[in-house]
């Protein structure tokens, strides 16, 4: 019920962000037109209404109106951003709200004083201030549209699994000491326990933002300085304040917040093919290192990838007994097998009690059952345990280049599986990405067939 809760507090949360900015986007297109159109009239002779021929000063108030009502309804980009800006916190909304608040101030006051306009026409800003509010609108629209499309995956029914990177250093060390020349900077999959963080994460600080801490105050200060340093060749406290406006136009962004947000919806665009999705650039941070990918067994080879041929029973063991203990043992960990046993077992309440659990690298698993040591492994875990098996000739004949695994119950050989391993279409390519970008893959496994050089096989991944 929390989920559902949280799940329907997100959706409104979104639906209202585009009820907003589309009716903010209308308001500044349509703004933005009419200033412009009103800036090119008088010098390209376009139809304007007698009312304001007669009154230069009446259009240009019409232009500020334009602008400033345009900045009202975008008040969370100008007002937020002049706060940000006062706090010494600024954003990507700080370049917009000081660029319009510049072209407002300069706009009003040449409207104040229509004589200028004939000296100052070409100085005069205010379709700045409309695109700058326009694009920033856009900007704000490809945030909530890439928000949304994470937000639609994430939100769907079933298990999810998150992306981490393994913060313990010894450990990232022994994992990737064989096959990371730099430090190991291992990325992980685990299932998500909830959605709850998706905001949080989703509107996290880019890059960008991070740049216009720093850019934008220095570019209203280096705007302030060389309107100063006008001020002695003209000797016209309006003539210095154009000049403030202007570099302030020049130097902000105009699309600075598409720029911060473009790069990540085309991302996801391509990840959505692979049911992934970055939710924000706390993720694009914390994994921007990554060097190494820890998988496991049964993600390189899923149970379709892995067909069981037979199951040759010894010593007349009946083979309900040998496939029981194989299902109760691989119930116990993720092999690749686990799955193709559990469906052979009709109801799951048949399966043993299990303890005493052991992987042994490369060999395979060992287990107590019902008070009887089970092994499940290949040719080395069984002479590991002295369990007596057939000969090498034997294995020959019977496996013919398949995969072999053998069963072991009470010290007695209880049967052996032939299995054969094909790689998966989706991991394959996956695998391509990874060795093109030099990303090594750590593989925990609990299936002794599944070995390095298997892997390497039957996926040319060096």
């Amino acid at each position: 019920e929390d989920a559902r809760a949280s799940r329907a507090r997100v959706l409104a949360q979104l639906q209202g962000m585009k009820t907003g900015l589309v009716i903010r986007l209308v308001v500044n297109l349509l703004c933005a037109a009419g200033v412009i159109y009103l800036m090119l009239a008088p010098g390209h002779s376009l139809p304007i209404p007698e009312y304001f021929q007669e009154d230069p000063g009446r259009y240009l108030w019409l232009g500020v109106g334009l602008v400033a009502f345009s900045a009202l309804v975008a008040g969370n980009t100008v007002g937020g951003g002049m706060i940000s800006l006062f706090c010494l916190r600024p954003n990507n909304d700080s370049y917009s709200a000081i660029g319009v608040f510049a072209c407002l101030v300069q706009g009003a006051y040449m409207a104040m004083r229509p004589e200028m306009l004939e000296s100052y026409s070409a100085n005069l800003y205010l379709p700045m201030a409309a695109l700058l509010l326009l694009f920033n609108t856009v900007g704000k629209l490809i945030l909530r549209g890439r928000i949304a499309a994470s937000y639609r995956l994430i939100g769907k029914e079933g298990a999810k699994h998150t992306a981490a990177v393994i913060e313990d250093a010894l450990l990232a060390d022994k994992l990737g000491k064989d096959v990371i020349d730099d430090e190991p900077e291992i990325a992980y999959f685990t299932r998500a326990s909830g959605i709850s963080a998706f905001m949080d994460q989703a509107f996290s600080e880019s890059k960008a933002e991070d740049v216009s801490k720093i850019i934008a105050p220095m570019t209203a200060a280096a705007a302030f300085v060389m309107a100063l340093i006008s001020y002695p060749f003209h000797k016209d406290v309006f003539t210095s304040a154009c000049v403030f406006t202007a570099a302030l136009c020049i130097t902000a962004p105009i699309a600075g917040v598409i720029a911060a947000n473009l790069p990540i919806t085309l991302t996801n665009r391509r990840l959505v093919r692979w049911g992934a999705t970055l939710c924000g650039y706390s993720a694009v941070n914390q994994l921007a290192g990554v060097n190494g990918v820890l998988l496991r067994g049964y993600d390189l080879f899923p149970p379709e990838s892995v067909t069981l041929h037979s199951i040759k029973p010894f010593n007349r063991t009946p083979m309900d007994e040998v496939i029981l203990d194989i299902a109760s043992v691989l119930s116990q960990c993720g092999s690749t097998l686990t799955q193709i046993f559990l469906e052979m077992v009709p109801d799951q309440k048949l399966l043993r009690e299990t303890e005493s659990f052991t992987c042994e690298d490369k060999k395979g698993i060992s287990a107590w059952v019902n008070g009887r040591r089970v092994l499940i492994g290949n040719r080395e875990l069984m002479k590991a345990y002295g369990v007596s098996i057939p000969p090498m000739e034997y294995e020959d004949q019977q496996g013919q280049g398949k995969q072999l695994l053998y069963i072991s119950n009470s010290g007695q050989a209880a049967a052996m599986c032939v299995l054969s391993y094909k790689g998966d279409k989706q991991m394959r390519r996956a695998l391509e990405l990874l060795a093109d970008r030099d990303i090594a893959v750590c593989v925990y496994t609990t299936d002794p067939n599944v070995t390095e050089a298997r892997i390497s096989q039957t996926y040319s991944f060096p």
